[in-house]
């Protein structure tokens, strides 16, 4: 027995140093060799380049979408506020495939003399507004883009009775106290007005899931600021959001009107792009169900990664972790990225700056730190991620004479488009040399500021360049963008919130895309923890914590990773889609043309499905679901009603 442990002993002992000097000799040939990251989990829907996409293009039919309703936009000529409304919901229902009309209200001017109240009277309108007499034929929905009911004139008993008929009304806007007559109450659901001025608005609360993932949810004056009229509501009407300490003021409810419908959103949440969403559930969860087409991705950015660590220490990181800023890049913010991203399957898309230099006159030749880049770039890899380009260096792609936000102030301009496009160059060389099997197709402008000029040059002189990732908002001088699809097959893929703890603001955009393009794209940066005001004090752990948040509330509603050129190739199906519905007595029936090979839309209904054909279907949130459209022709079968 002694004899064979010591057998075994001298066995192992000699196994040992050998399993070592194999896996010596292993990782030396590896690297001999070059090294592969991971492949890609295949899309479906990976992106088209320029001679698949203008093909396509050629090839589809001029077909224009049915939604089965046409509405009339109600605005009021010369107020800013009642075109910004306007504006938005004509683009929202377009994206829906919704025909519209926009008919324009003159308002009364105001007399020379006031009253003696001294209130400014009104002069008596020229004529009565009747709005069914100028509605288009076969309107299914009016919406009122304006709440100046009074000024306006417009006349509430006929638009009460078409209601009744079976209409929808959305009122869109801010209703006023001064413009609320009674003979407008028993539609719009109003008991009683109270008071004779209008109140201020700085919080709410979503009673219901109005909008998807938003139940329970709180926001304060960051996103909503506004006067309103303040009213009680009669029986019968739903509360969706309340505003108050003690949530008994309305701020958005629905009731029916006889056969008809009626919506009011009694703030100003629909009047520039993060309420979109809001825009977009109420026209559609009025009547039985309704299908729009969507993306389906949430990227993760993170911008100046792989990048040049900021030397020596800073107060916050050494008073949490001990370590250098370099040091913290290394032990500390990337393991913990790697975590989450094993956790949640996060694949991340970051994009390279080679240095901060503020040189635009060139060489651009500064390599100092292709050790380290090259290491974390690796690691991206092998984990599945994506690596576009941020620039050579941290200046915006701008000529001379450019003219900048307060906030982006302090950088400097190039004094040639040829030189820019050098530095482009560099950049783009400098990344695809870090590890084997980096091609960059997409850009990210530092500070999200990128001149015409810039990008158009891009374009020509970059062919595998194809993603450009900016704003969906943000100041005159950044690079806002809707999603889209540009010639040579360009996809603009704006990126909707930043920082690993979002404000309350961010946390409304993520949700009315949520609810509109079904897409959330969120960066961060690697020196996050520098900025006090991309923190909240500074304490990584809490900054991390608030990160994953973000993250589980993305997947706990269905939202797809994607990275960077997945989510563009989503967005060039998105765009190439036209819907078509129809509405049966037990279902709805969907056609689409310019199915490129599979597509998502967002159903809402009250209505059960019981059967689906030719899609898959997933429930978000109460009364709306994502299909995953697979087939030109769709159906859903409801339950029946008890």
């Amino acid at each position: 027995m002694r004899r064979e442990h010591k057998a075994a002993y001298l066995l192992r002992d000699l196994l040992i140093p050998v399993a070592v000097l194999l896996c010596v000799g292993f990782i030396l040939w590896t690297e001999q060799l070059g090294y592969k990251g991971k492949e890609a989990p295949w899309y479906p829907d990976m992106l088209l380049d320029q001679d698949r996409w203008e093909a396509l293009a050629e090839q589809k039919p001029t077909v224009k979408g049915h939604s089965g309703r046409s509405a009339l936009l109600v605005k009021a000529a010369g107020d800013e506020g009642s075109a910004a409304v306007t504006e938005q919901v004509s683009f929202v229902l377009s994206s829906m495939f919704v025909d519209t009309q926009v008919y324009e209200a003159v308002l009364q001017e105001e007399a020379e003399n006031d009253d003696a109240d001294g209130q400014a009277e009104l002069t008596v309108p020229a004529a009565v507004v009747d709005l069914c007499s100028v509605m288009p034929e076969g309107c299914t929905d009016v919406i009122l883009c304006t709440g100046a009911l009074r000024s306006a004139g417009l006349k509430a008993d006929t638009l009460a009775q078409w209601v009744k008929d079976g209409g929808r009304l959305m009122v869109a806007t801010s209703l006023e106290c001064e413009e609320l007559t009674a003979d407008w109450y028993e539609l719009l659901g109003i008991a009683e007005v109270v008071g004779t001025a209008d109140v201020q608005v700085d919080s709410m609360h979503f009673e219901t899931a109005f909008l998807a993932g938003a139940k329970d949810r709180e926001f304060s004056e960051e996103v909503i600021n506004c006067t309103a009229a303040d009213v009680k509501l009669s029986a019968g009407s739903q509360v969706h959001v309340s505003h108050g300490s003690d949530r008994t003021r309305p701020l958005v409810w629905e009731r029916a009107h006889g056969a008809g419908q009626v919506l009011v959103c009694n703030a100003d949440l629909m009047a520039d792009k993060t309420g979109r969403g809001m825009i977009c559930a109420g026209f559609a969860r009025m009547g039985t169900a309704f299908v729009y087409p969507v993306i389906n991705a949430a990227v993760y950015c993170i911008d100046d990664f792989p990048s040049v660590a900021p030397a020596g220490y800073d107060s916050n990181v050494l008073s949490q972790f001990g370590y250098t800023v370099e040091d913290y890049y290394v032990n500390v913010w990337w393991p913990a990225m790697q975590k989450l991203a094993e956790k949640y399957a996060l694949r991340y898309s970051s994009f390279v700056i080679q240095c901060y230099e503020s040189d635009v006159d060139g060489p651009f030749t500064n390599a100092d730190h292709l050790p380290s880049a090259s290491y974390f770039a690796r690691q991206l890899l092998e984990s599945g991620c994506e690596i576009g380009l941020h620039g050579y260096n941290h200046q915006p792609l701008v000529l001379d004479g450019y003219t900048f936000d307060e906030k982006n102030s302090g950088y400097t301009c190039w004094p040639s488009t040829e030189l820019m496009m050098q530095a482009v160059r560099a950049g783009v060389d400098y990344t695809e040399s870090l590890a084997e099997g980096i091609y960059v197709q997409s850009y990210v402008a530092p500070s999200n500021v990128l001149s015409r000029e810039a990008m158009s040059a891009m374009i020509r002189n970059f062919e595998d360049i194809r993603i450009f990732a900016g704003v969906y908002v943000g100041t005159p001088d950044q690079l806002v963008q809707e999603f889209s699809v540009l010639d040579e097959a360009v996809v603009q893929v704006p990126r909707l919130t930043a920082d690993m703890q979002m404000e309350d603001s961010e946390w409304w955009v993520q949700i009315n895309e949520l609810n509109y393009h079904y897409y959330e794209s969120n960066f961060i940066h690697p020196d996050d923890i520098l900025d006090e005001e991309r923190t909240d004090g500074g304490d990584f752990k809490a900054m991390l914590e608030s990160y994953e948040q973000m993250v589980v509330w993305n997947q706990t509603h269905g939202l797809r990773t994607c990275t960077i050129s997945e989510a563009a190739g989503a967005v060039q199906r998105y765009c190439y889609l036209t819907v078509s519905q129809y509405q049966e007595a037990d279902g709805l029936r969907i056609h689409t043309d310019g199915l490129i090979d599979s597509a998502y839309l967002m159903l809402r209904t009250a209505r059960k499905p019981r059967a689906v054909s030719g899609c898959q279907i997933s429930r978000i949130d109460e009364n709306c679901y994502v299909l995953l459209v697979t087939d030109a022709d769709a159906q859903i079968k409801w339950e029946a009603v008890k």
